[in-house]
């Protein structure tokens, strides 16, 4: 099944009057207006800009003829497709409807999969929820139910997370985090007509300032533990955590501020960013004095 950001979003205005639709890339390449002289470089031209839109809340991209204007961008996510939906980015002095005929049936489907009208409203019966085996990493995506997207920062235990909400950068303790199908019942469910999403039991919600978050307490408090094999075990388990620093730090979808947090976080643990260092610090002995040969708090593995 298609995802949300692979949906078009299109206002055609005419007459004063404006339409929205939703539309798939090859259904929209059929709608557009193509003038009889247009080469095919210059529509190419037309998609590779559209294609620029992708992931961006304003950004639109407007095609005119003498008749009428098509405004035209990608879907960001759930919020912003819901918004579209309730006519948030029509005119204000303009008279719109929402052409289901016009829509391409994958996006309509996609809408009775997250379980959204077509007036942008969430319809929270006759759905169907299984629960799925997952074993969460640092670094993935997970979509919850309630229309965010959250980046999971760190594995706390097994079923605890720690994550940042995509759209407003808030950190967030999620504890007993399920994951499921949830499907369409009733009449024009099917086996593809599904979306996986995430719930948790409880929530611990921070800022969006890292600085101001104790990470150190939260792994004491959420995380859990488990038995290490013998001191190689546990400097095993260093790395893969040192490892895991790494990756945060090169994330180019994170704030410069969440790693700068993340990075100072890594020196004061190992006293080093560079990974020949740790290496050798490591294999030398000198982070051995954390070893008990019982327990030792347990983190995520990294992707």
């Amino acid at each position: 099944m298609m995802e949300i950001n692979e949906m078009i979003l299109v206002i055609e205005k005419q007459r004063g009057e404006e339409m929205n639709a939703l539309m798939t890339t090859p259904d929209y390449i059929k709608f557009a207006p193509v003038e009889k002289e247009a080469l095919p470089l210059e529509v190419a031209e037309r998609m590779v800009a559209l294609g620029r839109t992708v992931g961006t809340e304003m950004e639109w991209i407007e095609y005119k003829t003498a008749e009428k204007s098509i405004s035209t961008k990608y879907c960001k996510e759930e919020q912003q497709l819901i918004k579209f939906l309730q006519g948030g980015y029509n005119s204000t002095n303009q008279s719109w409807t929402f052409d289901s005929e016009r829509s391409s049936s994958l996006c309509m489907e996609k809408l009775m999969a997250v379980g959204i009208d077509t007036k942008g409203r969430r319809k929270y019966s006759g759905f169907h929820y299984e629960l799925q085996e997952a074993a969460f990493e640092q670094g993935e995506i997970l979509h919850n139910f309630n229309g965010s997207d959250y980046r999971v920062m760190e594995t706390l235990s097994p079923k605890n997370l720690l994550l940042m909400e995509e759209v407003t950068g808030n950190f967030i303790v999620a504890i007993g985090v399920e994951f499921y199908k949830r499907t369409h019942k009733g009449e024009g469910a099917s086996e593809i007509n599904y979306t996986y999403g995430m719930e948790w039991g409880h929530g611990i919600y921070l800022s969006s300032t890292p600085s101001t978050i104790d990470f150190h307490y939260i792994r004491q408090e959420y995380g859990t533990t488990e038995r290490v094999e013998g001191l190689s075990g546990y400097r095993n388990r260093l790395e893969r955590k040192f490892k895991q620093y790494q990756k945060l730090v090169k994330d180019d979808l994170l704030s410069d501020t969440i790693k700068k947090a993340v990075g100072t976080s890594m020196y004061e643990e190992f006293g080093t960013k560079k990974a020949e260092v740790f290496m050798d610090k490591l294999e030398e002995g000198r982070y051995d004095h954390g070893f008990t040969g019982n327990r030792v708090p347990k983190k995520g593995r990294a992707r």
